[in-house]
Order: structure tokens, then C-alpha cells, then sequence
């Protein structure tokens, strides 16, 4: 979707600078494609939006009945002018005149977690992934990465609406193990607050300190690598432990959007219902704070917006 132009393509294998990179061929976007294309990350649910989309196009649908299937799909976070949106990011990508990003949350999400339980609308999502997207990774040990995020993560649990049913705070949920009546508390949040934290780290860092990591190259040592820090992510957090979150040092100060549609999640000052009051004020309260708290972390260097594509 991009053409060599706008990118440069390297093979890390021939770079003995870095031995970390040197496990896979890696994508540089040259300076030419950082000021002219908008990049934006984007969240799961917005990734499954657009591979279901490339599915439909496959199957030779209309524009007009794959819009109404992106709806019926996600009637909740979804409606006509949201579709519309959606549709033109997807255009638009495909175009060249915007790129996407996924932090290694998303990627583990989209590319890792849905092999499990694999179907055709995962294998499109892997798919429109690979195809679609980089993967963002900071140019430092994954153990200072981990430590970083989990330490955001922790003081993301805090935002939450006054009567705790919108946020970031731990959503504990009980599941059944196996066919037992024990139950364990699960925290649903953890992998939103890890998405949060680890943009706004890798946005703070600067694109300079980052590696745009081209999704179909060398799939499995990408897999390896956020795999690994998710088991540290994991590791550190199951300890319980309160880890400081150290200075990170901006040297070139960013601006990312980040575009996500599942409201329950983040909170977004743009609902689809708009009968429900309380729902839309504890989400506002979840927006407002998100919003407070970045600006607090950037401190005028850099930042990181959550939006709706409506708010685009």
C-alpha cells in the first residue's frame, strides 16, 4: 500500500549495530513519510473493523451493504456516521495517504491471542494486520519497557466514573475454572491500560527512538519478541509489587492519535446512545480524566489523544 517512494526498506540482517533488530527485516519510514503521512494507532476493535471489511470486499459485496454489515456488526459503538468514518480510514490506508500502528498490545491481541480459538475472521484480522500495519517497539531492553508500562498501567487504575462502572479500574469479573464451582477474580483491564501505556511511553521517546517494525516480515521473531514482553508485563504485575515509574526522557517530543470505538473501555466524549444519561456522563468522567492525566504525563512534551473516529 505504500510505495518505495515513502518507505525504505532494510534488512536488519546485514546491520550489526544492533543485534536485537538484526533478528528481522525491518521497515525505516524516512523522513519524507513522516511529515507527509499521518500516522495513527489504532485500537482491536478498529482493526477487527477493517479486516472485516477487507472480507467483505473479497466476497464481492457493495459499499452500501458492507457499510450496513459494519453496523449490524457492532450495533453499540457503530452507527451510519461512524461507519462512514471507518470506511474512509480504510480507503485512505489503502491509498497510501495514511498509516497505521499498533503498539505490541494490539499486535498480541490481533496476531497471537486469536490463534487460539482461529477462524476465518481472525485469519482476516491477522491478514489485514500483516498486510496493514507496523509495529511499534522502542530501541531499549524489554525488561526497562515492561517495568515503564506496568508502572503506567498501575496509575491508569485510578481513572474510573464516580460509580466505578466506566474506566480503567480493575473490572474484576468471576469465571469458572474448568468444570468447578471455583472462581477467580480476573482482571478485564489489564490489557487496555497496557495499550495506554505503552503508546504513551513510545510516543514520549520520540519516533527516533522507536522501530516501525513492517508486519509481514519475519511474523514469528515479532511474535517472539512481544510475546516476551508480555510474559514480563505479566510478571511484574502478578507480583503486586508498586513499581516507580521512571523519567522517560523525551528528546523528540510526538503527537499521537489514538483511535479506539469500544466506549466500555476508555471512555469517549462521543456515544452512539444518547438516551442513556448516566451512561454518557461516567463516560465523559473517564474522558475528562484520561485527558487531564496525559497532559499531566507529556507535560508539553509531546501527548497522546484518545478519540473516536468521529472525532477525528
Amino acid at each position: 500500500y505504500f510505495s518505495n517512494e515513502n518507505i525504505d526498506v532494510i534488512d536488519a540482517q546485514d546491520n550489526s549495530k544492533n543485534e536485537e533488530q538484526a533478528q528481522s527485516s525491518i521497515v525505516y519510514l524516512n523522513d519524507k513519510f513522516n511529515e507527509e503521512i499521518p500516522m495513527f494507532y489504532i485500537d482491536s476493535g478498529i482493526v477487527i473493523s477493517f479486516a472485516f471489511v477487507k472480507l467483505l470486499e473479497d466476497q464481492g459485496l457493495s459499499n452500501r451493504k458492507i457499510k450496513q454489515a459494519l453496523i449490524n456488526g457492532n450495533p453499540h459503538n457503530i452507527d451510519y456516521k461512524t461507519a462512514d468514518v471507518l470506511l474512509d480510514l480504510y480507503e485512505k490506508n489503502r491509498n497510501g495517504e495514511i498509516a497505521f500502528c499498533v503498539p505490541p498490545a494490539v499486535y498480541k491481541e490481533t496476531m497471537i491471542d486469536n490463534l487460539k480459538h482461529d477462524d476465518i475472521y481472525r485469519q482476516y484480522t491477522r491478514k489485514f494486520v500483516t498486510e496493514n500495519c507496523f509495529l511499534a517497539f522502542p530501541n531499549e531492553n524489554i525488561k526497562f519497557f515492561a517495568k515503564k508500562t506496568v508502572a503506567l498501567q498501575n496509575a491508569l487504575k485510578g481513572i474510573k466514573s464516580r460509580d466505578g462502572i466506566f474506566g480503567l479500574n480493575p473490572d474484576m469479573k468471576r469465571r469458572k475454572v474448568g468444570d468447578s464451582e471455583k472462581r477467580v477474580w480476573v482482571d478485564d483491564n489489564f490489557e487496555d491500560r497496557m495499550i495506554l501505556s505503552q503508546i504513551a511511553i513510545i510516543t514520549k521517546q520520540g519516533k527516533q527512538n522507536v522501530t516501525y517494525i513492517s508486519c509481514s516480515k519475519d511474523v514469528e521473531n515479532s511474535k517472539q519478541m512481544v510475546q516476551g514482553l508480555y510474559d514480563e508485563e505479566k510478571g511484574l504485575d502478578d507480583k503486586n509489587k508498586s513499581t516507580r515509574l521512571e523519567k522517560v526522557k523525551s528528546r523528540n517530543p510526538e503527537r499521537v492519535i489514538f483511535i479506539q470505538i469500544n466506549s466500555n473501555d476508555f471512555g469517549t466524549k462521543v456515544f452512539i446512545d444518547s438516551s442513556n444519561s448516566t451512561e454518557r456522563r461516567g463516560k465523559r468522567e473517564v474522558a475528562r480524566q484520561l485527558e487531564q492525566y496525559f497532559n499531566g504525563f507529556f507535560n508539553g512534551k509531546g501527548g497522546l489523544e484518545v478519540k473516536t473516529p468521529l472525532e477525528l
